[in-house]
């Protein structure tokens, strides 16, 4: 798995949730490594001082050394671990009970 990939089932105010209080430059380097979409939404949800200061550093971001990005996305998956990801759900247990007929 590609680094950040596990983020695409998270919700934005989850990811909030999970690195709000981190430094702006980490925060800066997860969002720059998500969809869009989903890093506007989680923007929004800083303060304007905060949102300034994370665009900028994004901004500012030229190139970073892959085991620092990937130190802070193994680092964000216990984060959202511990804030609740969804493990499953009906469509997951579906997917398992359909393969299981197949063997």
């Amino acid at each position: 798995m590609k680094n950040f990939d596990y983020l695409v089932d998270v919700g934005a105010k989850q990811l909030f949730q999970a690195i709000h209080k981190e430094h702006a430059q980490t925060i800066a380097i997860i969002l720059a490594h998500i969809d869009a979409n989903v890093a506007a939404d989680v923007l929004k949800m800083f303060s304007n001082e905060e949102r300034a200061d994370i665009a900028m550093r994004m901004a500012q971001a030229d190139s970073l050394p892959n085991m620092l990005v990937k130190n802070i996305s193994d680092t964000l998956v216990g984060k959202i671990a511990l804030n609740g990801t969804k493990l499953g759900g009906i469509k997951m247990v579906a997917d398992i009970l359909k393969h299981l007929d197949k063997r």
